[in-house]
């Protein structure tokens, strides 16, 4: 492909197009394609047949199962359904934990991480601050003996 032709070829296209022109020239439009069948007719496939068994049966004409798995439940004067109601998932796990005492529950081993990494780094600032505490002082005392203090 040479892109100094195709830009050459595009230059003269656009050449004496005004702005709206070129604009439409923008525009895109999806190509229209006929459908499948249509295009099988016209190449020699006029009468197509549907084979019996793609054929859908119609619903009165459905076999009706000889046990049903999972019935629907029976319904009140009022259209709504009357069934037990069975406890959500996270209301029974609350139930369950609360019965035992927040000292019982292990602590996973991120959060023991995550507290020993806290502990590690407040002690390494607290180095750090004692350090520079510590050079701050010296360096006061060697100005003090020098008779001057420089800020």
């Amino acid at each position: 492909m040479n892109i100094e032709e195709i830009e050459n070829k595009s230059q003269l296209h656009m050449a004496g197009k005004s702005v709206l022109e070129l604009r439409e020239l923008l525009r895109y439009r999806k190509k229209e394609r006929g459908s499948v069948t249509l295009i099988a007719n016209r190449l020699g496939q006029p009468n197509l047949i549907t084979p019996e068994w793609l054929i859908l049966t119609p619903k009165d004409m459905m076999p009706l199962p000889e046990h049903v798995s999972f019935p629907k439940p029976p319904k009140a004067p009022d259209g709504t359904l009357l069934y037990e109601r069975v406890p959500n998932k996270p209301e029974a796990e609350k139930a369950a934990l609360n019965n035992i005492s927040p000292t019982l529950l292990k602590r996973r081993a991120y959060e023991e991480k995550k507290v020993k990494e806290r502990l590690s780094w407040q002690m390494y600032k607290n180095e750090v601050a004692q350090w520079l505490n510590n050079l701050i002082v010296k360096e006061i005392d060697k100005t003090k003996e020098k008779g001057k203090i420089n800020y």
